[in-house]
């Protein structure tokens, strides 16, 4: 099953995902994101890439998205983000635990941060606590409150 590995998740990335359906109304883009249940534009796939963790491909981020553009352009065909549980950060930090506390809301931040990506955001690492779903993490499931859990005004006025 495609969110077995998910412990519940499901619905917290979908919320990541809402979260940006309902900002790009207001932001005037209009795309929108659909998780995979029968035909669907965009597919979230969450893989046990490296658990519990493997120092020879352990990424040290809780989740990557990676793009594939149109010939030429700057369009993006396809997107697909890939969660890396108990990932271990920059300070050996685990990123991404299902055992500890704000797991839930992590992964609907996460998703909001890995979407942001393909809405064409970069990662914000010096911008004040909450300022950007492209803020960095802060602890374990951002323990630190760094990430917002909403499409900031900040992130409505970047996309391109």
């Amino acid at each position: 099953e495609l969110w077995s590995g998910l412990y519940g998740g499901q619905s917290d990335v979908e919320t990541g995902a809402s979260g940006w359906n309902y900002a790009n109304v207001v932001n005037g883009t209009y795309i929108q994101f659909y998780s995979s249940s029968g035909n669907t534009d965009l597919e979230f796939f969450a893989y046990w890439v490296n658990y519990p963790g493997n120092p020879y491909s352990d990424p040290g981020a809780a989740a990557i998205t990676m793009e594939a553009y149109y010939d030429g352009s700057n369009i993006i065909a396809e997107a697909k983000t890939t969660f890396y549980f108990n990932s271990t950060g920059q300070y050996t930090t685990v990123s991404l635990s299902f055992s500890d506390d704000g797991y839930d809301a992590f992964m609907t931040k996460t998703t909001l941060h890995e979407i942001g990506h393909t809405m064409g955001l970069a990662d914000n690492p010096l911008a004040p606590a909450g300022q950007s779903v492209m803020n960095l993490q802060n602890g374990t499931n951002d323990s630190g409150n760094n990430m917002p859990s909403a499409v900031t005004s900040c992130d409505n006025s970047s996309v391109w």
